[in-house]
């Protein structure tokens, strides 16, 4: 028997401690924002722009944005909060790969996370288009051609990053599952011994390493995305606030 050179587990970022601690910064930040732009606790509390002849452009685009991001970070917030049983820690270890119970338990968790991802992501879509029309609302407004350059050239960043998030995560998923499939034709053959996984060839030790390497780069990459959202709807969230308390 051969020994798999990456222990499953060791190296994956998606485990109950980073989750658990990715989604209470994700809750203070959210918290902090709604306190500092003076929010409501819900998703949906009305944060309207004010009419056209009230406050300038500027300020009726803060409002929007705002009401936009508070909605965008509660349906962040309750699509971790659904991911919450999947611990991709639990999913690649090696008790669960070599059981039939264990790899039936990954699919069905593998398949139940990407059917949460796809409605989130037409959620999200929705969410979005509802926001390009309450800023076209504005186009009648002074200054809303300038406005609205420095408008597309956010949208693009923010779509990119988002499509990047998203895809990132699919691939995760596919890339656990993969491990999974891998496994479910050697659950008889391949054995546990400590934190690692034994094979009988040389080349089922190289592709095992090539299928969990990729879902240790894909978390690596998933962490990155993260920070730079937060970075990104930090800077979104003082930027509204400066405008709203603007002359």
């Amino acid at each position: 028997m051969i020994a798999g050179l990456i222990q499953v587990g060791a190296k994956v970022e998606r485990n109950r401690k980073a989750d658990e601690a990715a989604l209470r910064e994700m809750q203070v930040a959210y918290e902090a924002r709604k306190a500092s732009l003076n929010g409501q606790p819900t998703a949906d509390a009305p944060i309207e722009a004010p009419p056209a002849d009230e406050g300038t452009l500027l300020q009726r685009a803060a409002a929007i944005m705002t009401k936009f991001q508070r909605q965008a970070s509660a349906a962040d917030i309750a699509y971790m909060q659904t991911l919450a049983g999947l611990q991709l820690e639990q999913v690649l270890s090696p008790q669960r790969l070599t059981s039939r119970e264990g790899i039936a338990r990954n699919r069905a968790a593998l398949e139940q996370a990407q059917a949460g991802l796809r409605e989130y992501d037409a959620a999200s879509s929705a969410r979005l288009a509802a926001f390009e029309a309450e800023i076209m609302g504005l186009k009648d407004a002074r200054g809303f051609a300038a406005f609205a350059r420095g408008f597309e050239a956010q949208r693009k960043k923010t779509y990119a990053r988002n499509a990047r998030a998203l895809t990132n995560q699919r691939q995760m998923f596919d890339a656990a599952l993969a491990v999974t499939e891998f496994m479910a034709g050697r659950v008889h053959s391949a054995r546990v011994e400590g934190d690692a996984l034994m094979f009988q060839t040389d080349a089922e030790v190289t592709e095992y390493n090539r299928l969990i390497g990729a879902v240790h780069a894909l978390a690596a990459e998933e962490e990155r995305i993260r920070a730079e959202t937060m970075a990104s709807l930090d800077e979104h969230a003082e930027k509204a606030r400066t405008l709203k308390v603007g002359p």
